[in-house]
């Protein structure tokens, strides 16, 4: 008999939607833990402080991922 247990960890799945047929970006993330790991909050943020608000990261992004909070 082969036994495998975790007992603590955390992993993240990946859907991809490369023609974004199913939605408006081509990634989504998922993010779990167990055991009491901690999962950081997925993504890239942008620091406010350095952006220029020149654009150039919303032109060259093909994921639909730079949005304005």
């Amino acid at each position: 008999m082969k036994l495998f247990c975790m007992f603590k960890g955390k992993g993240e799945l990946f859907d991809y939607d490369f023609e974004m047929e199913n939605r408006d970006h081509k990634l989504l993330r998922k993010r779990f833990s167990f055991g009491g790991e901690v999962v950081n909050e997925a993504g890239v943020r942008i620091d406010p402080d350095k952006c220029i608000a020149c654009g150039k990261c919303y032109e060259a992004c093909t994921f639909n991922a730079i949005v304005e909070w």
